[in-house]
């Protein structure tokens, strides 16, 4: 006996099993992928798991997933100086990997310090730095932004280069605060 289930019932059939799975070959085919896939996760969240649980946060998980490629990441000349004021506050940052997002013209590289991170994107001259700044902290900390997201998104230029930091660590902000106007109209 098996138990049939299609797409309006569930039946019990009396059939062999060889002419179960010559009529219903699609649903076999759909289960052995749905099998795959459930593997394919399974694994993948019991790597994450594991990696989570040994560092304690995600964005410390993508620090060990990422330090294989960091390697190959050119940094310009404000991010590497940056990076070092950083460290002189008494940071540990982490460079995990190139990324884009908009309205930056530029990649830009992400920061681990800790259990946070920053976003730094460098450009050719200070007023292009400038303009793609304001833009991006007017939508996300002036007045176009949602009140729920407002006080936890912090916009940084210092030189030729934009910092995004979304947190509250005051250890972080006290470091992106020396010597870095932040570039907001209500960033606190």
């Amino acid at each position: 006996m098996l138990i049939v289930i299609s797409k309006n019932r569930i039946s019990w059939e009396f059939v062999s099993l060889l002419d179960f799975l010559s009529k219903r070959r699609i649903l076999i085919m759909r289960l052995i992928i749905l099998g795959i896939l459930f593997e394919i996760v399974a694994f993948i969240l019991f790597i994450n798991h594991t990696v989570i649980s040994d560092t304690g946060s995600y964005s410390q998980a993508a620090i060990a997933l990422a330090a294989s490629t960091r390697a190959d990441l050119e940094l310009g000349v404000a991010t590497e100086q940056f990076i070092n004021e950083l460290k002189s506050a008494g940071l540990k940052p982490v460079i995990i990997q190139k990324i884009k997002r908009e309205p930056f013209s530029v990649k830009g590289i992400l920061i681990g310090l800790g259990k946070d991170n920053i976003q730094i994107f460098e450009y050719p001259d200070s007023l292009t730095a400038l303009g793609e700044g304001s833009k991006f902290a007017q939508k996300y900390t002036g007045s176009e932004a949602t009140s729920k997201w407002k006080n936890v998104k912090h916009v940084y230029v210092k030189s030729n280069i934009v910092i995004f930091y979304m947190g509250r660590n005051t250890g972080i902000l006290t470091a992106l605060d020396k010597g870095i106007s932040p570039l907001s109209l209500n960033n606190k």
